[in-house]
């Protein structure tokens, strides 16, 4: 058989390569445009100057929500957003509350936050409105068909409340729903074996009963109980109604827009553009309507120059390694070695005081104390570290903000939860079912240990249980030494039970109530920083890059739209994934872990 020559002649071939050049350097220049246009942005968005009018009204969107933290690397605002955070929120309120050229606030409630976030900023609104200024908030409904208790809690901290004509108040108290997986696992034929230190360390319980067990039961009604009785409260204060009848008239919610006005819960219904005229008729001027984000980045931070005091947060579940995002099982991760680094990091720098942001669950025990050890180094170089709590700050949280100079806590956080637990699934029977067998070879008695097939054998199961004495042995200590409480008083406040940061304060284990100024006053008095002297609050760790936020997040800036359907998404899935993340091989992993209480509806 005879081949044909399939080689390009001479003068082809230098076509083939020219095209080649020419197509490569264009890319390379639609490239390097793209960066330069990029570039532009940034520095636009970093150097160009905000003009605030003479007189303005702030307005802000309560209803998203606000992160704890998200990275402010100005090439990552560019690519990704910035979306505005509960410490820019605090802070914008503070600074406009001395501004005078802000004469009001309107803003727009709604929406899922947590119980110490809202108290946080109810606070915030409260201070705003002391300095002379009022505050107005409209929404379209406080929950449709559904509960709405924290966002009109939120609402009530305002001079007046709007609500749509066909909008609803859903105001028919808390809930918290647990499921429980033992029935589905003996249908299977799968055994959880492990243990929990002590009765109330319940997240256990999710895979060895059907039910609430009394102890179980009695921690989540009380902390519901509590969480309830101060959104109740601040309601019947704000408001001006009798505690006894707000609390009687609960029972009939939720409520239509026409039976809230009648209840005296709302003082009018209209739209947004209703409330604003509201508002400027209180304020008596022509002002116009300013993005409170944007009179942020104008007006600045008032702690921006003086001393320096580190701001580190611990923010999402503690784990080993770097900080991070898990959509799907963890969530946000406050990586150890990120912490820790973080702590070096001020103490290099040579702040005065360290502010500890926690808004953790907890997590794992190792990773944990990687974070403690570097809070000991800087106090023992005579830096005072002061723990600020978010929503949640339990268990490893806890652990953590144990042997800290102070502790502050909102009324609704969620924290201590000092306590352990673990185990593995024994799942032979399950394989047997379809006809699947199992043999395996060790080379020692215990290598087999963690086998997911076989059940623990007496001895492995008696180093397990002791595993867990000496992790809740520790835990206890260093709660006592740090909170200078006896041990035995510990022990019985401990059992793995779960206080709002209210109860926390009674016994002993937070030290007074309060958010972001508090939490910057107590650090300034630990440094002895006089009171009137202003202070540089600066955040560790460093800001991460562009390219690592897109390789954690795993995914391109998406809009709204998008966004709002994957966390709707996630939310239905989350349950499950979690159940995914408790049954890695590792039976330590999450050994200081809270139980799950994020099902309660606020």
């Amino acid at each position: 058989m005879e081949y044909q020559q399939t080689t390009a002649p001479p003068r082809r071939q230098k076509n083939i390569i020219l095209k080649f050049f020419i197509g490569f350097f264009a890319v390379l220049g639609i490239v390097a445009s793209i960066l330069f246009v990029l570039l532009l942005m940034v520095v636009f968005t970093v150097s160009s100057p905000v003009s605030i009018p003479g007189k303005v009204i702030l307005e802000v969107n309560m209803s998203s929500g606000f992160p704890e933290y998200v990275s402010e690397e100005p090439v990552s605002r560019a690519v990704f957003g910035h979306p505005f955070t509960l410490r820019d929120l605090v802070d914008a309120l503070d600074r406009a509350s001395y501004d005078s050229r802000v004469t009001g606030l309107v803003a727009k409630a709604g929406g899922q936050l947590g119980l110490a976030q809202i108290q946080e900023i109810r606070s915030a609104v409260k201070k705003f409105r002391r300095s002379g200024k009022p505050a107005v908030v409209y929404t379209e409904s406080f929950g449709e068909l559904q509960s709405g208790n924290g966002s009109y809690y939120l609402a009530t901290a305002f001079d007046e409340i709007y609500l749509q004509p066909t909008g609803m108040l859903g105001l028919m108290g808390l809930s918290s729903e647990a499921m429980f997986l033992k029935g589905a696992m003996d249908k299977l034929g799968v055994v959880a074996k492990g243990g929990q230190r002590e009765e109330y360390k319940n997240a256990y319980n999710q895979y060895t009963q059907t039910e609430y067990t009394r102890h179980h039961l009695e921690a989540t009604s009380s902390i519901l109980d509590a969480q309830f009785g101060q959104i109740l409260d601040g309601i019947a204060e704000s408001r001006g109604l009798p505690l006894s009848d707000l609390r009687q008239s609960i029972d009939n919610g939720p409520f239509f827009a026409e039976e809230a006005l009648e209840m005296d819960l709302v003082d009018g219904l209209g739209y947004r553009d209703e409330a604003v005229e509201k508002i400027r008729e209180i304020t008596g001027g022509r002002a116009k309507t300013f993005s409170i984000r944007t009179y942020l980045q104008g007006a600045g931070r008032r702690n921006n120059k003086g001393e320096e005091i580190a701001l580190i947060y611990t923010n999402g579940t503690i784990l080993s390694g770097g900080s991070g995002y898990d959509p799907i099982i963890s969530g946000e991760i406050a990586g150890a070695a990120t912490v820790a680094r973080a702590f070096r990091d001020a103490v290099d720098k040579d702040v005065s005081a360290i502010i500890m942001r926690i808004n953790s669950p907890g997590g794992s025990h190792i990773a944990s104390d990687v974070i403690r050890r570097e809070i000991i180094r800087a106090r023992e170089k005579g830096i005072p570290v002061i723990t600020s709590m978010g929503d949640v700050a339990a268990s490893g949280g806890y652990y953590i903000a144990a042997e800290t100079d102070r502790i502050l806590a909102q009324p609704g956080t969620l924290t201590g939860s000092i306590g352990v637990y673990g185990f593995k699934l024994v799942t032979k029977e399950l394989w047997e079912k379809f006809g699947i067998s199992w043999d395996s070879y060790q080379t020692s008695k215990n290598a087999n240990a963690f086998s997911f097939i076989e059940d623990f054998s007496s001895d492995q199961l008696e180093i397990f249980q002791a595993g867990l004495d000496r992790i809740y042995e520790d835990f206890t200590g260093k709660v006592s030494r740090g909170r200078n409480i006896p041990l035995e008083n510990v022990l019985e406040i401990a059992k793995g039970r779960v206080y709002t940061g209210e109860r926390a304060v009674e016994i002993g284990l937070v030290d007074e109530v309060g958010g972001y100024p508090e939490a910057i006053a107590a650090a300034k008095e630990a440094a002895m920083i006089p009171e009137d002297s202003p202070v540089k609050i600066r955040i560790f760790p460093r800001e991460r890059s562009t390219f690592e936020l897109l390789f954690e997040s795993g995914y391109i800036k998406t809009g709204k739209q998008e966004k709002t359907t994957l966390n709707k998404l996630l939310s239905v899935v989350k349950p499950l994934t979690s159940i995914l993340g408790e049954l890695s091989l590792n039976p330590y992993q999450n050994v200081l872990r809270a139980p799950g209480l994020e099902n309660i509806r606020y």
